[in-house]
């Protein structure tokens, strides 16, 4: 992360409105990181002879009176603006006037970091960022409000990516400029607060018993020298449901990794989440996933679709994308067609980001866009995707439909083929995104859904190898099938429990199934009925819902039915979750073999 002490980049304003990407300032000397985040046309910076950062020149594209960043190494340190203030530290200054919208990240190692002071951090005095007070050590974070964000942390969140030969030749775009030289001799790190990992997994447990078992078959991946990080989705619905909240599965997520002295970050995931839900979820979650299905297709106005194909002349005709076979091609028509189909959803999900922004500083954002009858094609994700940066959303996973069918916990239906070839597509585009339009540089693909599709599991392993891509697999209700199952084979009490379920979710089949209607297909006539059901044995109510295609008595029916019957066991209150302490021993096996040997292996571990 070492720049030589000359060796500044720039982070210039381009334009009024323009959405400005990070600045990374790491001085030789020093082992702090800072990120500076200027939403909204802030004003930027660049770098002078020595180590600091300086406005810009020519006059008139500094940062308004009284604000300013700076960095100083030693000596004396003046900041420019109406409100002066001076240091002698060898530590760097750090100045976030409280009436803009930055951000500032500092790492502070070897006990030193900064503390908020003056009208950013209460109210009183001038803004401004002292120097030479220690941080805590270890793992958690310290903060201060500025301008009522979180604004430092310490070590938790500090993920560098990319790694610098990885770095871009020419520095980093946002909407269509350049921002600064990195040279790429050097060492540098591109942070935006908190970021996920290469690998992650979407790992719901909606009744708060699991997590132990799912963090064993995450390090046992470790073992074999994968790492994957836990993300506990939960969506709204699903809380209304059971009638639980967020700050449960907090907990329960927390008191797993202590219990385990689980080694790397975790996340708690708002799921499918939108302006009308969000609240409930800040003040616990650190990974939002934005769901702005139910916008694709509105009309956006006419003056906004102008306006974007005007800032986005570059993807109307030709577009060189590599690794694609051949260059997109769209017409001004058809450019024109696919904005006003998506337009309006990425404006909705910026009005999400920056409201989440506004109440929780730095988080995860997922785009989600799967829940929709048609899957969005290559050319369309571009567009997507270049509208989500103009929009300011620093969206580091994107889930959009697939070609086939992802229905709830059963395999893929649909050309194997086709989706292998879409999905390379997918990655070239999401690769052209991140080196283009200034977005995250581990931007990923999320499949939602994606639990026991196993058909496709080894296309995946091979384009994530081959463009050397993250993924982010969402596997959440193949945990609560695993919860059944282990009641089942229990025997006793657990199996009456089991059998209760099937026959609660087979009464009210309809009810059930209609917020899943675009992800299960069900047939009436193959399910048996509940009498039937009431004299099987464990085995076989086990082997009719475990996911084993070579089975014979295998039925994909029953298990999508106790895949979106979860409520009739959340009405059990108390005597469900006895039973899943008294079986737990069972269950966790299940939960922990499920995850490691049918969706982990294959994805990542296999060669």
């Amino acid at each position: 992360m070492r720049l030589p002490g000359a060796a500044a980049f720039a982070m210039l304003r381009l334009a009024p409105g323009y959405h400005l990407a990070p600045l990374i300032w790491p001085p030789a000397t020093l082992s702090h990181r800072v990120l500076a985040d200027c939403h909204r046309g802030g004003a930027g910076w660049e770098g002078g002879p020595s180590p600091g950062l300086r406005p810009p020149s020519p006059a008139g594209r500094g940062a308004p009176s009284g604000a300013a960043i700076y960095m100083g190494t030693q000596g004396t340190a003046s900041l420019p603006g109406r409100d002066r203030s001076r240091t002698k530290q060898r530590h760097p200054l750090i100045w976030p006037p409280a009436t803009l919208s930055h951000r500032v990240l500092a790492d502070g190692h070897k006990g030193t970091g900064f503390r908020g002071q003056g009208a950013g951090a209460n109210g009183k005095g001038a803004p401004h960022l002292a120097c030479g007070h220690p941080l805590p050590q270890g793992e958690g974070s310290w903060r201060t409000a500025i301008g009522g964000r979180p604004s430092i942390w310490g070590r938790r969140g500090l993920h560098p990516y990319p790694e610098p030969e990885n770095l871009p030749e020419r520095g980093i775009s946002t909407r269509g400029g350049m921002l600064g030289r990195l040279p790429t001799a050097q060492a540098a790190t591109i942070m935006s607060g908190l970021q996920i990992e290469k690998y992650s997994l979407g790992v719901g447990d909606r009744f708060g018993h699991q997590a132990v078992a799912q963090l064993e078959a995450l390090r046992a991946a470790r073992s074999r020298g994968v790492e994957i990080v836990p993300v506990w989705n939960k969506s709204n619905r699903e809380h209304n449901l059971i009638g639980s909240e967020p700050a449960a599965v907090r907990a329960a997520v927390e008191a797993a990794a202590r219990e385990t002295k689980w080694p790397l970050p975790y996340y708690v995931d708002a799921d499918h989440i939108g302006l009308k839900t969000v609240d409930r979820f800040l003040a616990v979650c650190d990974f939002f996933t934005i769901d702005v299905a139910d916008f694709i297709g509105q009309p956006s106005p006419q003056a906004e679709v102008d306006d974007f194909l005007a800032a986005n002349r570059n993807l109307v005709g030709k577009v060189d994308v590599p690794g694609l076979e051949r260059p997109i091609e769209t017409s001004s028509t058809a450019a024109a067609e696919i904005a006003g189909k998506y337009l309006l959803a990425v404006r909705e999900a910026g009005k999400v980001y920056r409201y989440i922004a506004e109440k929780k500083g730095e988080f995860i954002t997922e785009v989600s866009l799967d829940e929709t009858d048609r899957p969005q094609t290559p050319q369309e994700l571009l567009f997507i995707l270049a509208a989500l940066a103009q929009e300011g959303v620093r969206v580091q996973t994107v889930a959009p439909k697939f070609t086939g069918r992802f229905n709830k916990g059963v395999d893929y239906a649909g050309d194997v083929a086709q989706f292998e070839s879409e999905f390379n597509d997918d990655l070239c585009v999401v690769a052209w995104a991140v080196r283009n339009c200034g977005l995250p540089p581990n931007l990923k693909l999320s499949v939602h859904s994606g639990s026991d599709k196993f058909s496709i599991y080894p296309a995946i392993r091979r384009a994530l190898r081959r463009h050397h891509a993250g993924l982010h697999l969402k596997t959440a209700g193949t945990t609560w099938l695993e919860e059944v199952i282990g009641l089942a084979e229990t025997g006793g009490e657990g199996l009456a429990v089991a059998k209760e379920i099937y026959a609660n979710a087979l009464a009210n089949r309809e009810e059930y199934c209609r917020p899943y209607a675009t992800v299960v297909d069900i047939d009436p006539a193959r399910l048996p009925g509940a009498g039937a059901v009431s004299r099987w044995t464990g085995a076989q109510f086990a082997r009719a819902v475990r996911h084993n295609p070579g089975d014979p008595e295998y039925n994909p029916h029953v298990r999508q039915l106790l895949h979106v019957g979860f409520k009739g066991a959340a009405q059990l209150g108390r005597r469900y979750l006895d039973q899943l302490e008294a079986c737990a021993d069972v269950i966790g096996r299940n939960v922990a073999g499920n995850l490691l040997k049918r969706h982990i292996r294959p994805l990542f571990l296999e060669p």
